[in-house]
């Protein structure tokens, strides 16, 4: 994408290059609206919620509801769910992300590493699936009609439900799942999910 953007330039035209997930300095402008709404939406409802927790792929999602939470002093805890990589890692980098975007739109915030809130969702690797996870699942889908994918959604809300059950993360009330989509990936994986609903049933 890079090349074929300098080719477009030398021709003089104006090129923009999406990154993967949309994860850059403006991407993440997306989740910080989509934060100031849900704060809106919290403050109406007075509901109490403990932590709000979302799947991380590329990181655009939590720098953008990181700068929200942080300006907008929203009170719930905000935690992602990793899908890949080490917890470690992706505490340097988001902290990397949000050093990057604060830059990018002259703002003075930052965050030190170790204060990123990850929980692990990553199991097996990237996009690939234990039966736990796809029985999981089915049965979300089966319970709740909602469906969640196997590449994100499903293997962090998975993982939030199997360390609150485990007694190692502690939401601190009701919890707010951000639903990221990602419908499209369960179809590739149908035969696998047949396989989980004969186990359920």
């Amino acid at each position: 994408m890079l090349e074929i953007a300098k080719d477009l330039e030398r021709d003089g035209r104006k090129t923009y290059v999406m990154p993967s997930g949309g994860s850059d300095e403006v991407g993440a402008l997306g989740y910080a609206r989509a934060l100031h709404e849900i704060a809106e939406q919290l403050d109406e409802d007075g509901r109490d919620i403990g932590c709000i927790i979302h799947p991380c792929g590329s990181g655009g999602t939590y720098v953008g509801a990181f700068f929200a939470w942080k300006l907008a002093g929203i009170r719930p805890r905000l935690v992602a769910a990793i899908c890949e990589g080490t917890i470690p890692e992706w505490q340097s980098e988001l902290a990397d992300y949000v050093a990057r975007t604060a830059k990018r739109w002259s703002m003075d915030l930052s965050v030190e590493p170790a204060a990123i809130e990850l929980i692990s969702g990553t199991g097996r690797g990237y996009a690939i699936n234990t039966d736990e996870e796809l029985d999981f699942i089915a049965a979300f889908a089966r319970r709740t009609g909602i469906f969640l994918d196997p590449v994100y959604t499903g293997k962090a809300l998975y993982a939030l439900d199997r360390d609150i059950r485990a007694g190692s993360f502690d939401p601190g009330g009701n919890v707010l799942f951000i639903h990221t989509g990602g419908i499209f990936s369960v179809f590739p994986e149908r035969a696998a999910f047949a396989d989980a609903i004969a186990r359920w049933e």
